[in-house]
């Protein structure tokens, strides 16, 4: 792979963010015990690993790299960082990369998160964390507490000239179209230019990335008749700005929310259900690779859909009205559904209502009275339940 033939060795190689990179070399350059911890933040492909390796290689560093998001709790951290407390590992000065940080911020961490807020005060050793995005509670308290450097898009001018300096290194003559398809599509990601150019030049037409670049969930939903391929759509939502809760429901309310005739969504509903059971175990297990196929899962349930992006599935008031003034039926139906499906009380009002409500259609009285709800909450129940079905049939 050209990304890896044609990655850097050094920082003055590299291209954009020159000041980011500049200030990373410089922290690593001057760094002492108890000095702050760098946190790179900014999008993937712009240089943030890269950069790392780069200055480490320079100066004399071995890099511990460790994925964060693959050691969310507290003691699968522990395990990998234990005895690193020294400024040499074998004789070697070493630096701890952590990278995609913003993978620890679920309540499921276990004390990942918190462990790592620890970790990172008064280090013996120098620390650098990287994530994707900043808009994360947990992100802004790791930016309290370190030396915040910020990586952005790489201008596609750079990236141009970069693309041809591989080129001309490979002996290869590329049309100006090819090149210019590759880095457009590519939104300012170094990775992604390359792997695109490469692909293209192994198959004689533009393919373009979508491994290396990250969306927004609600773009995906929404241009969803463009997607020609089941496996782009599985890539593009690996790659979302969503965490997987975040995903799931967001194409759950999606589902809900749409004009689909029934036995589509009744289809879609059983794949997020899937979905929906599999990301239970994955929490349980901690096994965080397996969500690729979660992603699977999801894009089973919507790949050739016209859909709408909704967060909220509410085309009714059910939550409003209980809120409102049934707490006692509200407690008893969570509680139910909490001991029937194995999901917490507050998601099981909040997000799964309507999934229960469809599930128990013809079945209403038992649910009414295996919840033990009185003659209101049955009621309300059976209102939103046929409010529901005729938004379905339309």
């Amino acid at each position: 792979m050209w990304t890896e033939k044609y990655r850097p060795k050094k920082v003055s190689q590299m291209i954009g963010n020159e000041e980011a990179r500049a200030e990373l070399y410089r922290w690593l350059a001057n760094w002492k015990p108890g000095m702050k911890s760098i946190f790179l933040i900014g999008p993937p492909g712009v240089g943030k690993t890269t950069a790392v390796h780069a200055a480490a290689n320079e100066l004399g560093y071995l890099v511990l790299e460790l994925n964060a998001s693959d050691f969310r709790t507290k003691e699968a951290l522990e395990r990998k960082l234990k005895g690193i407390s020294r400024v040499t590992l074998f004789g070697e000065k070493t630096v701890v990369f952590l990278d995609e940080v913003d993978g620890l911020f679920s309540l499921e961490d276990r004390g990942g998160a918190e462990y790592l807020l620890n970790l990172i005060d008064n280090p013996e050793i120098p620390y650098v964390l990287a994530a994707n995005r900043d808009d994360l509670d947990f992100v802004k308290k790791l930016e309290r507490k370190t030396q915040v450097i910020r990586f952005k898009r790489v201008p596609l001018r750079e990236i141009e000239v970069y693309l041809r300096h591989i080129l001309n290194s490979e002996g290869l003559k590329v049309s100006d179209e090819l090149i210019r398809a590759a880095i457009n599509s590519s939104f300012g990601d170094v990775r992604a230019a390359i792997n695109n150019l490469q692909a293209a030049i192994s198959t004689g037409s533009p393919m373009y990335s979508y491994r290396d670049r990250d969306y927004m969930l609600e773009d995906v939903i929404r241009n969803l008749t463009l997607i020609r391929r089941k496996t782009e759509l599985i890539q593009m939502l690996s790659n979302s700005l969503s965490d997987p809760d975040s995903r799931l429901k967001t194409i759950f309310h999606s589902i809900i929310a749409s004009n689909l005739p029934i036995n589509n969504v009744i289809s879609s509903l059983r794949k997020i259900s899937e979905a929906d059971v599999l990301l239970g175990r994955i929490k349980r297990t901690q096994r965080w690779r397996l969500l690729r196929y979660m992603d699977r899962l999801l894009a089973d349930a919507i790949y050739g859909l016209t859909l709408i992006p909704s967060e909220d599935s509410t085309p009714w008031n059910i939550r409003k009205r209980i809120w409102r003034g049934d707490a006692v039926n509200l407690q008893r139906l969570a509680r139910y559904l909490n001991r029937r499906f194995r999901i917490s009380r507050g998601d099981a009002i909040l997000f799964y209502l309507d999934i229960a409500l469809l599930v128990y259609k013809d079945k209403l009285e038992f649910l009414v009275r295996e919840a033990n709800l009185d003659e209101k909450g049955g009621e309300i129940l059976k209102e939103e339940r046929d409010s529901i079905l005729e938004k379905l049939r339309r």
